[in-house]
């Protein structure tokens, strides 16, 4: 069994989930290209997920000056839904 695996919400599994979540969009944009499939990532963005536990400790002191504000990250996805994404 060997080493034990550590859960790091910035990487691993969140990761892989984000990549498949792409993948995905983009299989089923090339099986029905008369549909508009969308996939939003928000970029970095301040919430509870990023402020603690799984975050790097030198990035959790100035993420602040990098993370969007979750309005900002909200209003990232509304645009996206409205076909008005120039990020």
């Amino acid at each position: 069994m060997g080493e034990r695996a550590t859960f790091k919400k910035l990487f691993g599994p969140y990761v892989q989930s984000e990549l498949a979540a792409a993948v995905v969009m983009n299989a089923f944009a090339a099986e029905y290209p008369t549909v508009a499939f969308r996939s939003v990532e928000p970029g970095a963005v301040e919430t509870p997920m990023t402020s603690g536990a799984g975050m790097p400790r030198w990035l959790v002191p100035i993420r602040n000056l990098f993370f969007a504000t979750p309005d900002k990250g909200a209003q990232r996805l509304y645009d996206a839904i409205n076909g008005r994404s120039d990020y």
